[in-house]
């Protein structure tokens, strides 16, 4: 009963994966024609908006909390490797949820809610393709991997990006005096957007993992085509 249980969820599991691909060049292909209602081209057309530090909050808190959840209901939830993978997840999320937005400057410009679902869309298929595996369906990670190059490199890109992805905050964070709504462009504009990619091949290296190949394809082809349009 559990084998027909297991294999049921890896077909499902697979479906998903193909889905989210094809998903991903739809949207690649729709964001080549339509400018996203985010950054300069927010726009009130898209339906109700809220203060943008809300939206960031509310799109990013699932990822922390249900990658917990994944974590505490799995049955790889004792090893050291899955325990790091977990602390490493929490790190970064955490900040993105609950201390990112609230130091953010000028922050009750309007996001469309619209954009705050289709993130949160995208927020819980990243937690449940990497959880899933992580937590429940994967062999587990003998401690052997912490010395595997593909884990130290994907340790090492983590960090780097972590680094640097703050340091853009700030800058960012500068441009702007605490009231103020005026929209502006750093030099270096896409490094903001090219750390999250940069992220995901941290989470690609140290899990090995086909679902990180997935995430990091239909990140980069949003952020892509986003980019070229110069919302960030």
């Amino acid at each position: 009963m559990c084998f027909f249980l297991w294999f049921k969820i890896k077909l499902m599991g697979n479906f998903l994966n193909i889905l989210w691909v094809i998903l991903a060049f739809i949207v690649f292909l729709l964001l080549l024609f339509i400018s996203a209602p985010y950054g300069k081209f927010t726009s009130y057309k898209w339906g109700p908006t809220i203060p943008a530090k809300f939206g960031w909050f509310f799109m990013e808190t699932p990822s922390s909390l249900l990658f917990l959840f994944y974590f505490f209901t799995g049955k790889h939830k004792t090893g050291i490797v899955e325990v790091f993978f977990l602390l490493i997840w929490e790190f970064h999320y955490v900040y993105r949820a609950f201390i990112y937005p609230f130091r953010m400057r000028g922050s009750d410009r309007a996001m469309p809610i619209t954009i705050v679902l289709m993130a949160l869309f995208f927020n819980f298929m990243n937690c449940y393709f990497n959880a899933r595996y992580l937590f429940w369906l994967s062999p587990g990670y003998s401690v052997s991997w912490v010395v595997n190059p593909k884990f130290l490199i994907g340790v090492v890109l983590f960090f780097v990006g972590s680094y640097i992805n703050r340091q853009s905050d700030m800058i960012l964070q500068n441009l702007r005096q605490p009231d103020d709504k005026g929209y502006y462009i750093p030099y270096g504009q896409c490094v903001h957007g090219l750390l999250q990619v940069l992220h995901l091949q941290f989470g690609l290296l140290q899990t090995w993992l086909l679902e990180q190949c997935l995430i990091i394809n239909g990140t980069s082809a949003s952020f892509q085509t986003i980019q070229n349009k110069g919302t960030f």
